[in-house]
């Protein structure tokens, strides 16, 4: 199998490695994964691991010996129309919309092994998951709040491109050595659609609002993801999931003992009665809570943050908190109202991001059409420079 393909992968932007039909090598000793010949040169190493799970795919490392920034390859098997499909929107995303805290694709291709397909993205190493940072514990309030503030850009970014997430998780962010973030796994995202309605249940159970969990009677927003980005904050600060709950329905319990019951309004929006009787059951015996309270209770000793962090900072991570986790997303915070918080804002730097970078109708059309498997697969081959 052969790919055509070129992209940067020099320290300062000043070298570009032109890989034209270059044939592609096996790596020994891994499940099915093929590589660049470049990769085999001897300049390039990586672990001996079966590689990590990422959305759609396994992820390897390459890092280099001669000081070029790592990659990252993702293998991604195109096994049905439904995967072929948010594989394409993934890699349509990532070429339309760029934000320094937005994966960057450096290169794509091709492979084909006894009748399996897969299509491999070329990415910049942008760190660790968040994931194990929050495992590890050892950062402080200010490092959660500038990570906080990154996210929303990358999120703010993303929804004046009205490209809506949906699937915000500390998997999905990624924090380099200098504290970069970057957010990752788009295959999920949309442009979000005023006009009909939006698919529910696209998220990660513990991260997403009640617009995402049931199926709604008009469209939603963006402000799905700023109620996710909350949810992530809170287990930033306490190094436990806000509302952990191992089934969709109680998730929503959890999130109506903490933020209090569900509006008529909302109660409204709900499709099936079957989704709303338990809520409009359980109401009753729901009053909002105290999120500082919710905090300090759930935090884990040891940990970066202290309790006296958390004191020190009550006032604004209240508002904060008060302003996003709200059932009606007409009263949540967006992100451009949130970078503005007094508890995320810094005033020497800016707020106001770079104009939008894409044609809507353009991406909409890519990555919003339902298409078969074929056409997906011959998209996704046509694509990666496969003649």
């Amino acid at each position: 199998t052969r790919f055509e393909s070129s992209f940067d992968l020099s320290p300062c932007g000043t070298r570009t490695y032109e890989i034209m039909s270059e044939p592609l090598r096996r790596v020994q000793n891994f499940p099915p994964f093929d590589i660049p010949k470049f990769l085999h040169n001897g300049h390039w190493t990586h672990d001996l691991s079966g590689g990590k799970a990422g959305s759609l795919g396994i992820l390897k490392k390459f890092d280099s010996k001669g000081g070029a920034q790592s990659i990252m390859i993702k293998r991604c098997p195109i096994s049905d129309a439904e995967h072929a499909k948010l594989i394409l929107r993934e890699i349509n995303i990532l070429r339309t919309v760029t934000h320094e805290n937005l994966l960057q694709l450096m290169g794509m291709y091709f492979s084909e092994e006894s009748g399996s397909k897969f299509i491999y993205h070329i990415t910049i190493y942008c760190g660790e998951p968040l994931t194990k940072k929050i495992e590890e514990g050892r950062y402080s309030m200010e490092i959660a709040r500038q990570w906080t503030r990154q996210l929303l850009l990358a999120l703010q970014h993303l929804h004046m491109n009205d490209v809506v997430f949906r699937d915000l998780d500390k998997k999905n962010i990624c924090i380099d050595a200098n504290n970069k973030v970057t957010l990752t796994g788009f295959g999920k995202s949309r442009v979000i659609d005023r006009d009909n309605n939006m698919t529910a249940n696209r998220g990660i159970c513990p991260y997403m609002p009640i617009e995402y969990i049931v199926k709604w009677n008009e469209p939603y927003d963006a402000k799905g993801d700023i109620w996710a980005a909350t949810t992530i904050l809170c287990e930033m600060i306490t190094g436990l999931q806000l509302f952990a709950g191992e089934k969709v329905k109680n998730t929503l319990k959890r999130q109506m003992e903490y933020c209090g019951p569900v509006e008529d309004s909302v109660l409204a929006k709900i499709q099936d009665d079957n989704d709303r009787r338990p809520l409009q059951a359980f109401n009753a015996r729901c009053e909002r809570k105290d999120f500082i309270a919710i905090l300090r209770e759930q935090l884990k000793k040891g940990r970066g943050i202290t309790d006296d962090d958390i004191l020190k900072h009550e006032e604004p991570l209240r508002a904060f908190i008060d302003n996003t986790l709200q059932f009606d997303a007409s009263i949540r915070m967006s992100a451009e109202e949130a970078l503005k918080h007094r508890f995320i804002h810094v005033p020497q730097q800016p707020t106001q991001p770079p104009a939008a970078n894409h044609d809507l109708h353009t991406l909409k059309s890519l990555i919003d059409t339902e298409l078969a498997f074929d056409q997906c697969l011959q998209l996704l081959i046509a694509q990666s420079g496969q003649p």
